[in-house]
């Protein structure tokens, strides 16, 4: 009995052990999966795009999934999702890439815009192009949504964001489409109305643009844009609309770390300020083949457009085939943490860096943070968010298909549950704008607080695209890590409108509305003009229109018009129509009054008037010359270049040989000329097959172009692209030299230049080349009919 007893002791030790580590073990899994949200988790997709709004305003996120069909799911506020299977937005055949949503009427009830992709076939291959959609929500009682427009012709569109880029209080919409289709910007009447503008700065390229990031890089009050192109060169545009008052002139940014040569597959940018100094930094997900990707980029802003690029921290050290980065304070200790999905051709790790608040990141396992790190089937992309409003972040991942294709198996998205970051204190932030858009879009809050006994401060945006990468909208909210903070002692908002507005002593462990409200007697002076430049003219006609923001009840009740800033008041009308009449640079002024108060505003160097300049046109990008047989005596190709300007200029023609190494197989013609204003040059570009190698690589030489005077660029490069095919012929009736000497060159070896000597005894077609010792060809030296002698 007595062995029994200890064999039976020794059985309960081992049980209770067990059961400690089990308990223990679930214990520390931070995040786990969530298998019963409902169809929502369940599901069997080929996912693209992911975003989330409270469509009821019943305070839960909502999920839209753009993809194959597109799915809707509502959130029961229970822990649980059901799908929405009627409305146009869920029924359509088409594959989208995503649904962006805000209250773009400004009635309370958020809108959806659609980007589509197109109609594919089973290869997944683009069949039936389509327009972009615009869906109204229709609010209560049962929220529905109806087609309001086909937005732009059919195209393949790749991405979409709403910003109020004329600060209007309207939000307006940036479509991104492949190379092959141009961008396309909808400006925002207010009305219900979208008018396109095609003269902006960021729609002249025409790269494959893969997502944009609206954001205010430089803490100047306006939005800049950053564009991440497949492939290509990213692009950094500045708004000039605090500078100029132009709100719709935008500078191109080069010569940044940010807008380096593309690698292999850029992916998207997600903006956050990690380093909580007040400015906003950004991760680039990269993406290339399978197992051999590039390292991630990690760009920390320095202010005044400096960004270092930083290498030594875990998130770019290690090179992934990356789907999408996102941000969010999982542990709730005050700063950012970051999630990158990675994807391979099989299942793919996921990877979890936590912010050590010092400027470092940790890698973080499994054993640490559960299956947050674990396996997913096909990331394509995802974001974090507050599904269940218990105060921490949870993940939402999405996958396209197993193996990672339009063509895979599809399989169920997944929800990873945080489960101990409310262990920690925290704050959720609901903006809702009045003179701003009401979706508070573009709005930039600040948070204070007590964490481990120092001040920290920490930035949010309320962002329509940006905060994770790829095809992903965040909630329209921020969410504040606090740590052991008892309070938020001070909440700034920096709305849309320029207002900015303070809260203190915000509770913590509580989720904060804030409506925009203007103090009494507020006032600020802004305007906007139809145009601010005149380019070989000597004058401008220049409508002027009132943007002044004043307190409700309190209307502007003086303008005051100073159009060239000389001090003298030109016009006291709202909105006046003004005649600048000589060539010059101008600033404006508008002083605005309401009966409280005064305000004024200054836009320096706002119109521009060039007077008469030559404008120089180019009719070609490319001299396409396709494949030559190597027999032809000469190519003759001819272009133009235009003088549409009123002032003459002169201008030069040269070419740069590249991968030509026959220096008098290419001529140009003329190189030096004048042309007057209103006329053209024909410049006639000469090629001698004869003289250059057939069959071998393409050829590809420059014509330079340069202007003495051009407004604008003043310097061109144009390609030329051929190649050499065929067999050089020899004359039949003309027999090889029966006698010829081909005597030593001198001096010997080459260097830097030698002599050849041949001498023939009769009339004869001469060919004499040069070839290095792999046998290719380096240069014809003749080939042509030469009476006899000694050359």
């Amino acid at each position: 009995m007595r062995h029994a007893f200890n064999r039976l002791h020794r059985v309960q030790i081992v049980l209770l052990f067990i059961l400690l580590v089990i308990t223990g073990t679930l214990k520390a899994q931070f995040f786990t999966r969530n298998t019963t949200a409902g169809a929502i988790v369940t599901d069997s997709l080929r996912s693209v795009g992911i975003s989330w709004v409270d469509i009821n305003n019943d305070g839960y996120q909502d999920a839209y999934i753009a993809g194959e069909g597109n799915q809707f799911y509502r959130n029961l506020g229970n822990g649980s999702f059901e799908r929405v299977v009627t409305g146009p937005h869920v029924t359509t055949t088409a594959v989208s890439n995503i649904g962006v949503w805000a209250d773009y009427d400004n009635d309370g009830f958020s809108d959806l815009f659609v980007s589509n992709y197109a109609i594919v076939n089973a290869q997944g291959n683009p069949v039936t192009l389509l327009p972009n959609y615009l869906y109204k929500n229709n609010g209560e009682p049962d929220f529905s949504m109806s087609l309001i427009d086909n937005v732009g012709d059919s195209a393949i569109s790749i991405s979409a964001s709403w910003v109020d880029i004329d600060l209007d209080g309207n939000l307006d919409m940036l479509m991104l489409r492949t190379n092959n289709f141009r961008d396309r910007f909808f400006r925002n009447e207010g009305n219900g109305q979208f008018i396109e503008n095609e003269d902006l700065v960021f729609l002249k390229n025409r790269s494959f643009g893969a997502s944009e990031s609206w954001i205010d890089i430089d803490n100047d009050s306006d939005v800049d844009l950053y564009i991440v192109n497949r492939g290509g060169t990213n692009e950094l545009y500045k708004s000039l609309a605090m500078e100029t008052g132009d709100l719709f002139r935008f500078q191109a940014i080069e010569n940044t770390p940010l807008t380096a040569e593309g690698l292999v597959f850029d992916i998207g940018a997600s903006w956050a300020d990690y380093d909580n100094d007040g400015d906003f930094d950004m991760f680039l997900a990269i993406s290339g083949a399978f197992g051999s990707g590039a390292p991630d980029r990690l760009f920390r802003n320095d202010g005044d457009w400096q960004f270092t690029q930083i290498t030594d921290q875990p998130p770019v050290t290690t090179g992934y085939n990356s789907a999408f980065g996102s941000w969010a304070d999982y542990d709730n200790d005050g700063d950012l943490d970051l999630f990158v999905g990675e994807v391979n051709t099989g299942q793919s790790p996921g990877h979890l860096y936590r912010n050590e608040g010092d400027g470092n990141f940790l890698a973080m396992l499994a054993g640490d943070v559960g299956e947050i790190v674990g396996e997913y089937p096909g990331p394509q992309g995802g974001n974090w968010v507050d599904y269940d409003n218990d105060g921490d972040m949870d993940l939402f991942v999405l996958h396209i298909g197993q193996p990672t294709s339009q063509t895979g198996v599809p399989q169920p998205n997944f929800l990873i549950q945080n489960n101990q970051g409310n262990q920690q204190n925290w704050l959720a932030v609901n903006c809702q704008g009045t003179f701003s858009n009401r979706s508070a879009i573009g709005a930039v809050l600040r948070a204070k607080a007590m964490i481990n006994g120092s001040a920290v401060w920490q930035t949010r945006v309320i962002s329509g695209l940006g905060q994770s990468g790829l095809n992903s909208q965040p909630p329209l909210s921020a969410h504040f890590g606090l740590g052991n903070a008892t309070i938020v002692d001070t909440l700034v908002i920096h709305w849309p409108s320029g207002f900015r507005q303070t809260f203190t002593n915000v509770p913590i462990n509580s989720r904060f509305d804030a409506t925009e409200v203007l103090p009494q007697g507020f006032i600020r002076a802004n305007f906007i003009t139809d145009t601010t430049t005149a380019i070989n003219s000597d004058s401008l006609t220049v409508q002027f229109t009132d943007l002044s923001v004043t307190t409700p009840g309190l209307p502007v009740t003086n303008y005051e018009w100073d159009f060239d800033n000389d001090g003298i008041v030109d016009a006291v009308d709202a909105n006046p129509r003004f005649t600048f009449s000589a060539a010059d640079t101008y600033s404006v002024r508008l002083r605005a009054s309401n009966a409280f108060y005064s305000t004024e505003i200054i836009r320096k160097d706002l119109i521009k008037i060039t007077g008469l300049v030559p404008l120089i046109e180019i009719n070609t990008q490319t001299l396409n010359l396709g494949f030559i047989d190597v027999n032809t005596a000469v190519v003759d190709t001819m272009f133009y270049i235009y003088n549409r300007g009123g002032l003459g200029d002169s201008v030069t023609v040269a070419i740069d040989l590249q991968n030509v190494g026959v220096d008098s197989a290419l001529a140009v013609s003329p190189t030096t000329a004048w042309i007057n204003p209103g006329d053209s040059l024909a410049v006639t570009f000469s090629l001698f097959p004869n003289m250059l190698a057939p069959n071998g690589p393409f050829y590809t030489p420059l014509i330079k172009i340069e202007s003495a005077k051009n407004y604008g660029d003043r310097s061109w490069e144009r390609t030329v692209r051929f190649r050499i095919i065929g067999a050089l012929s020899i004359d039949p009736v003309s027999p090889l030299a029966e006698k010829y000497d081909l005597e030593q060159n001198y001096p010997n070896p080459f260097n830097p230049s030698t002599n050849i000597t041949f001498q023939i005894a009769d009339q004869q077609n001469i060919t004499l080349q040069i070839f290095d010792l792999n046998g290719r060809l380096v240069r014809t030296l003749v080939n042509e009919s030469r009476m006899p002698g000694k050359y």
